[in-house]
């Protein structure tokens, strides 16, 4: 029972709030912002993108192993947008080199920068370093912190041509992520608008596909020198 109204007579329901919809009311208000106040949650069951080209259902993508948010979310359809950077839990992860050959053997010869890993190399399946982040500064000019859950499972030093929703005209600082024909993983972050060819592989159905190393593909939503466009799957052509 709640508390009493004044003078002891009925009760008052105290009212709950549930902290994902806090949450969410709070990415909201982002978008809102970010979009100079357009952005508005989809109709239930819709897609990802609403009329006015923002993100419809957006949900926080949790950092590797824990609940603590990452600064990107992702809409219904599949995209996803840095709204905000991150402090990552794990910065970053043993490495799995499991070959001697290579510009390492393990990730104590990783040491020419913070968060260093001996990782197999693509192509060739060597092995390479390569350096995880905590926070942005960590990452050269031009580039972002990934937390480990975004891209893949280690955090990651992104291209990016916005940080986030500030950023661009539209409010929307979109990641674009693909894996090549030998595992490779490619990122990269620019702004997206109504004007883009494409946000998510769906856009790119009907489309005419293309051959790809002798099978037909269909083309998929890339991040190509700061376009979105459809065209080549990132894992089109042999490895090596």
């Amino acid at each position: 029972m709640g508390p009493l109204r004044r003078g002891g007579r009925y009760p008052i329901d105290t009212p709950t709030v549930d902290p994902f919809l806090a949450r969410k009311a709070g990415w909201l208000a982002v978008l809102v912002v970010a979009c100079g106040g357009v952005a508005r949650e989809g109709p239930s069951g819709g897609g990802g993108q609403t009329a006015d080209g923002a993100c419809a259902d957006p949900r926080p993508i949790p950092q590797q192993g824990s609940d603590v948010e990452s600064g990107f979310l992702e809409c219904a359809d599949g995209f996803i947008l840095r709204v905000a950077p991150a402090a990552c839990v794990e910065p970053v992860a043993p490495g799995d080199c499991a070959t001697s050959g290579g510009a390492c053997a393990g990730d104590s010869d990783c040491a020419e920068r913070p968060y260093g890993e001996c990782l197999r190399s693509f192509p060739g399946g060597g092995c390479a370093c390569a350096y995880g982040c905590a926070t942005d500064a960590d990452c050269a000019g031009g580039h972002i912190c990934a937390c480990a859950g975004v891209v893949d499972g280690r955090s990651r030093c992104v291209p990016a041509e916005c940080s986030g929703g500030a950023a661009c005209d539209s409010g929307l600082c979109g990641l674009s992520v693909g894996k090549g024909p030998c595992g490779d993983i490619s990122a990269a972050l620019a702004c997206i608008d109504s004007g883009s060819a494409c946000r998510v592989d769906a856009d790119c159905a009907g489309r005419e596909p293309m051959f790809c190393s002798g099978d037909e593909k269909p083309l998929q939503c890339r991040l190509l020198s700061g376009a979105w466009l459809c065209t080549e799957p990132f894992a089109c052509g042999p490895c090596g």
